[in-house]
């Protein structure tokens, strides 16, 4: 029998999801980018998250984030089944849209872990080589750069949504705990120098392997219904 999971109010936690088959069901265009802020925004407005960190790939969402109330099943039950409903309904399918396991949670203990684990999260798509940096991905996302900025998100220009649900929800990243010590200013700055300095390492990678980055036009071809060959 699988071990239940704890869920306490407070915790640091990496969240993810795989979509069915691996499908590039999120493949990063206008309409999955518009869906995924929504559903995040009204999914963490309800379940009382506060996201630190977002970074979604073609097949797999990442998002970082403090659990306040142990609330984080609701949460990942109404972000991934709203945009489940909205992307079948837009690529007129049928099925299931996320694989059959549960979602990945990954509690970060301590400023090393958070470091860590949100580096990991943010270089996804320059490690895979789609991209030479995080910014340059055109699927939602969440960097330091966006702590501390209220957004406005409005409902997706979709026949799916309907008028009973909010037209617009506010919502603002924040940066994860235990840099209080720090003003706003310095923890963005903190973190985007650790972000950068990893984007130039695997730069140099690349370019003593030889290689090139795959570049957005070439992902944004992809069909959304394949799935990787390996």
């Amino acid at each position: 029998m699988t071990k239940a999971r704890q869920h306490l109010p407070g915790q640091v936690t990496l969240l993810t999801r795989r979509s069915e088959e691996r499908r590039f069901f999120l493949r990063p265009d206008t309409h999955i980018r518009r869906v995924v802020m929504y559903e995040l925004a009204r999914a963490s407005q309800s379940s009382h998250m506060v996201v630190h960190a977002l970074m979604t790939m073609s097949n797999h969402p990442h998002i970082a984030a403090t659990d306040l109330d142990g609330e984080r099943s609701d949460f990942m039950r109404d972000f991934c089944s709203g945009i489940a409903r909205a992307r079948n309904a837009r690529l007129d399918r049928r099925g299931h849209f996320w694989d059959t396991q549960q979602f990945g949670d990954t509690v970060l203990l301590d400023r090393e872990a958070i470091e860590a684990k949100l580096l990991y999260l943010w270089l996804n798509p320059v490690r895979a080589g789609l991209v030479a940096r995080a910014k340059d991905w055109p699927g939602a996302k969440i960097l330091p750069r966006d702590w501390g900025k209220t957004r406005t998100i409005t409902t997706p220009v979709d026949g799916f949504y309907n008028q009973k649900k909010a037209k617009t929800i506010e919502f603002t990243p924040m940066p994860p705990p235990g840099y209080e010590h720090m003003t706003l200013e310095e923890v963005i700055e903190h973190f985007e120098t650790l972000l950068r300095d990893a984007e130039d390492e695997l730069r140099r990678r690349r370019r003593r392997a030889g290689k090139r980055v795959r570049g957005v036009r070439r992902v944004l071809q992809v069909n959304p219904l394949d799935a990787p060959a390996t």
